[in-house]
């Protein structure tokens, strides 16, 4: 099990992390920090992740604004999480199998470009083109809708490649 006390031990210092924040200054921090106010959240909200929203949307932003290498793949990934979450997932077979779901358009190099956090019925996702073409495709076209057209390769596994018949 990872515990953020092995940072300053001396075993196992993370050397950026304890020369400049004090573990007490850090726990406290880590306790107490809020993207928004609590009290402003709506009561008939359907956004898992509305706690982070504005964080997330900021940083998808800036990823959205990088140059674009030519060779992209979409893939999903595993954010390592095992306590008490209500969009914790359980994916078989990943070397992570507990944690939040996130939807990565990266390039060659890692860079990743765009990221979509999965939360089940409600993620972010235009449901008729869901309901067209299912939640793979719908995913790869979410994540790709910023890019140029005919300007880059795309790689995505068979999970994203799944076909709807009507």
């Amino acid at each position: 099990m990872f515990s953020f006390q092995l940072y300053w031990e001396n075993a196992t210092a993370v050397h950026i992390v304890k020369d400049n924040v004090a573990r007490d200054r850090f726990f406290s921090l880590r306790r107490n920090f809020h993207v928004i106010n609590n009290t402003e959240i709506p009561i008939n909200n359907t956004d898992k992740f509305i706690k982070i929203r504005p964080l997330y949307d900021a940083i998808n932003t800036k990823m959205n604004s990088l140059p674009v290498e030519r060779n992209l793949s979409v893939d999903e990934q595993m954010i390592p999480y095992k306590g008490h979450l209500q969009m914790k997932q359980y994916v078989k077979g990943k070397p992570c199998p507990w944690g939040i779901k996130a939807f990565l358009l990266c390039g060659e190099s890692g860079m990743t470009y765009n990221i979509l956090l999965y939360q089940g019925a409600t993620t972010e996702l235009d449901q008729t083109v869901q309901k067209k073409f299912g939640l793979g495709a719908s995913v790869v076209l979410h994540l790709t809708q910023h890019l140029e057209k005919n300007r880059h390769y795309l790689y995505f596994d068979n999970f994203f490649c799944d076909i709807q018949f009507i």
